[in-house]
């Protein structure tokens, strides 16, 4: 059907179907929505881009007059606010149309920002096209209760990168593609260039639910077992039975600059050929002095996990996690394995960015050079 057949045939079922006292609602939004845009005609995909949105808001009146509804009692909301219009139904923002871009688009620049309502909801949507850069910055949320006053959000697991089911707390120079972030609680959300000056144009659609935002519990990548050494990169000796008291000595592990490890669990051996009392460390006769303690590192600030918490007895381990197993080889010999499953008992993985240079690190500053074997590894997958 060419394109005058499609918008005669709107013409006419509008004619047919709505009631003479609603006609002037249609032709607002009608006029409206061609007001504020401009067409090129030689550009048939643009054309029928803007009439199947048009239709799509015409068809959707039509649907609530024919049940001899008045509109106001379905549609939630409409408004015109920052030359946009945006139509909410049964709480849900259907369609957000700019009238400087594409239907559904928002063009983003230095400072400025995309918005859209999120009273009673749960979940915004991202969807990012275009080539844009900053030399500093990038995209941040930002959310509001009072409509004036915005707070930015800078999580690092805030937003969910749905194509590589990765974690970041706002979007960095240049990058497309589709994000999702709760919203549950708060009345606005906009997404706000912060930074240097912006280049290009980012295209940025925004779109509302009242679902939840979905977590594979398998991270994309490989999965893979990463020992912490002096080296860094789990290669290296990684049986660390060595008489460390004199200085303390960082065993660790960072991925390469371009990949991201998600620590999905951390996993502690300590064997020894004695038995293991609850005071002592493995079977290190009143435990150690300093402790066994656990940082991260990124781009050289330190960060202290599990609140500086040092474990220097077996029965420490049991204050942070329930995971644990002893094992009594023949003999006296015993093993304990301790486990943290941190995806499991937090919900999210922790994530070693390369390119931020983050590392996992355990610290030893005692003597434990009477043990058999003293192991910590990182188990998750590389991005």
């Amino acid at each position: 059907m060419s394109i005058s057949g499609q918008v005669l045939g709107a013409v006419k079922f509008l004619r047919a179907r709505l009631k003479e006292r609603t006609t002037w609602l249609s032709i607002s939004f009608i006029v409206l929505y061609f007001s504020g845009h401009s067409y090129d005609t030689t550009n048939l995909e643009t054309l029928y881009l803007n009439i199947d949105n048009l239709l799509y808001i015409i068809l959707g009146m039509v649907g609530f007059f024919i049940k001899d509804e008045s509109p106001i009692s379905k549609v939630d909301k409409w408004q015109i606010r920052n030359n946009k219009m945006s139509i909410e139904y049964n709480n849900i923002e259907v369609e957000t149309l700019s009238a400087i871009n594409a239907p559904g688009f928002s063009i983003i620049t230095s400072n400025s920002y995309a918005e859209i309502n999120t009273s009673e909801l749960s979940l915004v949507t991202i969807q990012i096209v275009g080539t844009w850069s900053v030399a500093s910055g990038g995209l941040y949320p930002q959310v509001t209760l009072n409509g004036t006053d915005w707070i930015t959000i800078n999580n690092p697991y805030g937003m969910l990168e749905t194509a590589n089911m990765d974690f970041d707390g706002y979007i960095t120079s240049g990058r497309t593609g589709i994000w999702q972030i709760e919203v549950a609680g708060y009345n606005g959300f906009r997404l706000v260039a912060i930074g240097t000056t912006l280049t290009g144009t980012p295209k940025v659609h925004l779109q509302t639910s009242n679902q939840k935002r979905t977590i594979l519990a398998n991270t994309a990548g490989l999965p893979i077992v990463k020992f912490l050494t002096t080296v860094g990169d789990g290669s290296g000796t990684n049986n660390l039975i060595g008489n460390y008291s004199t200085s303390s000595t960082d065993f660790y592990y960072q991925p390469a600059s371009t990949q991201k490890y998600y620590v999905q669990q951390v996993i502690i051996q300590v064997s020894d050929t004695a038995k293991f009392n609850q005071i002592d460390y493995g079977a290190i006769t009143s435990g150690i002095t300093n402790g066994v303690k656990f940082y991260i590192n990124q781009n050289g600030t330190e960060i202290p996990l599990i609140s500086g918490f040092a474990f220097k007895t077996n029965e420490d381990f049991f204050a942070l996690t329930p995971h644990i197993s002893l094992t009594t080889f023949a003999g006296t010999a015993d093993t304990m394995t301790v486990e943290f499953d941190v995806q499991q008992d937090f919900g999210l993985p922790l994530i070693l960015d390369g390119a931020e240079n983050t590392k996992f690190i355990v610290r030893l500053n005692d003597n434990f050079s009477t043990l058999t074997a003293h192991r910590f590894s990182l188990r998750g997958r590389l991005v």
